[in-house]
């Protein structure tokens, strides 16, 4: 546990020190939303502090290859619905494409400790809802919650506090994501609707995700990159302004028949904005 709260103090220090001079090139707008009570480091600094064993150890132990770390490892089956939703208060959660029509849930828990305890709890309150609750005292405890869908789904809403959401594959018609901090990440989706939020941290959407009619994407602070065909399409119009400390942007791609089709707006109050190819981000 030693080990675990000195590098839980390196992070917060290196993290800090970035923050304040992220901050400093942001100018003083940018560092008033930093230092202001209530403002971005003081929910940055909250949540780290509420759980740091989540955001220290689940990348370095829940490798979902190696499986190495892996001692527990339980499941469930949801009878197919309509809607989902999961709800986490910490942990990694994944949500793929089935094969079946159930909804498969998964947990797998990883430590390094030996004869560790699980520290993760898996519930279902309701048809419908999955829900992952986690000790106070993780204890070096990671976990991934693998969730895995039928393709007749119409809403999917998943609001995770921290640690990181990853949706791959999937088709669904209005799609809601929550994360308040970690990264969210979006590949090969095809969605109807799809509103995302995260507070503190980094969105990533490749350009195999597509949408059929609106995408809005918010970031309280953290990077927003959203990849787009190689060969950006004359249709498509793309717009990026820059104030301070916040970005705003837009994408939209007109019908054949001159009207309007799927609309992004993305929004980022304190960090970056890239709306560009696979090329560009290589750069």
């Amino acid at each position: 546990m030693k080990k675990a709260i000195i590098a839980t103090a390196v992070v917060l220090v290196l993290s800090f020190v970035s923050t304040v001079c992220f901050g400093v090139a942001l100018g003083s707008q940018g560092l008033r939303a930093l230092f202001r009570d209530g403002g971005v480091l003081d929910e940055w600094s909250g949540a780290v502090s509420d759980w740091n064993d989540a955001l220290l150890y689940t990348d370095a132990l829940a490798d979902t290859d190696e499986r190495e770390n892996l001692f527990s490892n339980e499941g469930t089956l949801l009878e197919a619905a309509d809607s989902l939703k999961i709800t986490a208060n910490c942990g990694k959660v994944r949500v793929l494409q089935g094969t079946g029509e159930q909804v498969e849930v998964s947990l797998a828990q990883y430590s390094s400790r030996v004869n560790p305890s699980p520290k993760y709890v898996l519930s279902v309150p309701q048809p419908g809802e999955i829900q992952l609750s986690a000790a106070s005292d993780l204890d070096g405890v990671a976990a991934v919650l693998t969730v895995y869908v039928p393709k007749a789904l119409t809403a999917l809403t998943v609001d995770v506090r921290y640690g990181s959401v990853e949706v791959r594959d999937i088709s669904v018609g209005d799609m809601d994501i929550t994360l308040d901090a970690g990264d969210l990440d979006l590949a090969g989706c095809t969605l109807t609707t799809a509103e995302l939020r995260v507070n503190t941290g980094e969105i990533d959407i490749e350009n195999t995700v597509t949408v059929t009619e609106s995408l809005c994407v918010d970031c309280a602070c953290g990077d927003v990159h959203i990849e787009i065909e190689a060969e950006i399409p004359s249709e498509l119009i793309r717009t990026v302004t820059r104030k301070n400390s916040s970005c705003q942007g837009a994408l939209q791609r007109a019908g054949a028949d001159g009207t309007s089709g799927a609309q992004y707006s993305i929004s980022v109050n304190l960090g970056n904005l890239e709306i560009g190819t696979d090329a560009d981000f290589d750069d």
